[in-house]
């Protein structure tokens, strides 16, 4: 849907929704240049929408049959009606006429563009007393810049062969937006993988950024999505700012900077990291996250800007060798598995040692886990089940591929029982083997009713290797499943009692390791929590101060010591300390590092109660406490 602020971005409301289903994908946003409460809104399924009062209602002026990407809105015309662009996937629209009709720019026109386009971006290149030339910048052939100088009816080919989306898939269904400066219908930006420019209409373009830098400062990050000049830009102070999966970047001047100079990264302080998967060390001293295309991610306890990123790529799964917090194990995309022995500032790559990677046979986002009780040994998952004795350097088939050649999603190992592991599949297959020989069970295959559904995650109960819970990415109340008996019968423990889960896909699972009647899950909307095995589940409590992760998609939950950590997909990561209990002793004076534990405990009842949560269990010693507030 359609979010708005009336107080700047402080509170936001959701605007009524025409067509939930259309809604789903809002697209580009359009406000009108003179009409006030007018706003256009394009959805990928192809509609464009228009409201006069703010939101509050919706009709669909135009349906344009495709997926929908790009609506742009100009009043810089020779008489001072408004042009309205559409892009579209292979298919683009103009009105000249302030949206009373459509001319479809493809096959409506004397010459169009081509059919096979692709996804389709727009801009108007403007000028003072005349109408706009139009820009248009392709999927196809890896980037490709058109160009129309009279009202959309004849195009013209402009570049070709920078392959400015610069991938061996072309991601320009993903990343392409496009800019003209105002002024001069000559000087165009256009943004894929990186950013580019040209100064003669594109029939050059120079490339001003390289991604493969960003992660030292010196350059932009890539896949942008949109470019928004500065209110005050002009041709001496000529500052833009660009959007892509690292954040907001400003360039004091593009037309002059090079790949690595002139750029400023406005990222900082921007809580929106997507991380896919996270991990701790042992003592809780280093956490290690992997990212939505910014890598992977390593935090030394300090603040929320101690963070540190060794390269780019898509981060997926991390680890760490026990006991040694120094011995990292991360992985970028299709399971590029690397090894760090110096705490996570040098990297060998050991991806091609997997067998199934080279041959494109693990996923996107592929699992892979340090054996908890072989500190020099791996499992990691594609088509097969691999492990490695030798830190990754070697690798044999644990489990060969199955029947019907899905890959592995999930990997999960007992914590009393060396070679109990569980594995999921996206298909929604799950297996175990109790045997180092191994044999393998499959437990979805006997009737128990578990979905064919996408395994997301897989925990087990610290201390009985037979209790196992499976999340999936199912919803209509079938995401989590729970055996206690090794996966002979199973029960479906997000649908129970008076307060079930939402209708949402669970991405992650685990067991308090203190009290494994707590168990957590990650979802779509935020953490949901359960003190009774699963009858009940409740959102986590909001506390005075807190600051967790409510509303959002939450991709993994893992554990540094005491402290359960929630891995978002938008909004970074979060930690909260769900104390089983909590002790207090009056005389433990001044001592800056309370932590409520039986050697450390609170000087004061009010702190215990600040860090106790529902069901913690707050033991006093006796004592004079002179405080106001006391145990409510």
């Amino acid at each position: 849907g359609v979010f708005r602020s009336a107080d700047l971005g402080v509170t936001w409301e959701q605007l009524p929704n025409p067509n939930p289903a259309h809604f789903n994908y809002v697209n580009r946003l359009a406000p009108h240049p003179t009409i006030d409460g007018r706003l256009y809104a394009i959805t990928r399924d192809g509609g464009l929408y228009r409201t006069d009062d703010d939101g509050l209602t919706w009709t669909q002026v135009f349906n344009t049959t495709g997926w929908g990407f790009d609506v742009k809105i100009t009043d810089q015309t020779s008489d001072g009606t408004p042009w309205i662009v559409v892009g579209c996937d292979n298919s683009a629209f103009l009105s000249t006429h302030d949206g009373a009709t459509f001319t479809n720019l493809v096959t409506g026109v004397t010459t169009g563009l081509p059919a096979s386009a692709g996804r389709i971006e727009l801009a108007f290149g403007t000028s003072a007393g005349n109408d706009p030339v139009i820009y248009a910048s392709l999927e196809l052939n890896n980037g490709e810049l058109w160009r129309s100088t009279d009202g959309g009816d004849t195009w013209t080919q402009r570049n070709t062969g920078n392959n400015y989306f610069l991938s061996s898939v072309n991601q320009g269904a993903y990343d392409n937006t496009l800019w003209v400066e105002p002024g001069n219908t000559n000087r165009v930006v256009v943004g894929g993988i990186d950013l580019w420019v040209s100064t003669n209409g594109g029939t050059t373009l120079t490339r001003k950024s390289d991604w493969r830098d960003y992660h030292t400062g010196t350059s932009a990050h890539s896949d942008h999505h949109i470019i928004v000049p500065h209110p005050n830009y002009t041709t001496g102070s000529p500052v833009l700012f660009f959007g892509n999966d690292g954040g907001v970047q400003r360039s004091s001047n593009i037309w002059s900077n090079g790949q690595n100079t002139g750029w400023t990264n406005l990222a900082n302080g921007m809580g929106i990291t997507q991380f896919y998967h996270g991990a701790a060390a042992d003592d809780g001293s280093v956490i290690m996250g992997g990212a939505q295309d910014n890598s992977f991610l390593r935090y030394n306890n300090g603040n929320s800007e101690s963070w540190f990123q060794a390269m780019t790529g898509d981060g997926a799964y991390v680890d760490f060798k026990p006991g040694d917090p120094s011995t990292i194990y991360a992985s970028t995309q299709n399971l590029a598995l690397r090894r760090s022995r110096d705490g996570g500032n040098n990297y060998t790559y050991l991806g091609d040692n997997i067998p199934d990677k080279p041959l494109g046979n693990v996923l996107f986002i592929a699992p892979f886990k340090v054996d908890r009780f072989v500190p020099e040994a791996l499992f990691a998952g594609g088509k097969s089940i691999w492990r490695s004795t030798d830190e990754g350097d070697s690798w044999y088939a644990a489990r060969d591929s199955l029947t019907s050649r899905s890959r592995c999603s999930a990997i999960e190992q007992s914590h009393t029982v060396a070679w109990k592991i569980y594995v999921g599949y996206a298909n929604g297959t799950v297996s175990r083997t109790a045997t180092s020989t191994p044999t393998w069970i499959d437990l979805d295959d006997n009737g128990v009713g578990l979905p064919n559904s996408f395994v997301t995650d897989i925990a087990v109960n610290p201390n009985n290797s037979n209790d196992v819970i499976v999340s999936f990415d199912r919803s209509s109340g079938e995401a989590l499943w729970r055996s206690t008996n090794g996966g002979s019968t199973w029960s479906n423990i997000g649908d129970l009692g008076l307060m079930p889960l939402p209708d949402t896909p669970v991405h992650t699972v685990t067991f308090h390791p203190a009290n494994t009647s707590w168990i957590y899950v990650g979802t779509d909307v935020g953490v949901f929590a359960t003190e009774d095995g699963g009858t009940n589940w409740s959102r986590t409590t909001s506390y005075p101060g807190s600051e967790g992760p409510s509303n959002t998609m939450v991709s993994d939950l893992f554990w540094a010591e005491d402290r359960l950590i929630a891995a978002t997909f938008g909004r970074g990561m979060f930690s909260t300390r769900p104390l089983v209990a909590v002790y207090v002793d009056v005389a433990n004076a001044g001592s800056p590092g309370q932590d409520g534990s039986a050697a450390n405990p609170y000087q004061s009842i009010n702190q215990s109660q600040l860090s106790a949560g529902h069901g913690t269990n707050i033991t006093v010693e006796g004592g004079t406490y002179q405080e106001v507030n006391g145990l409510e």
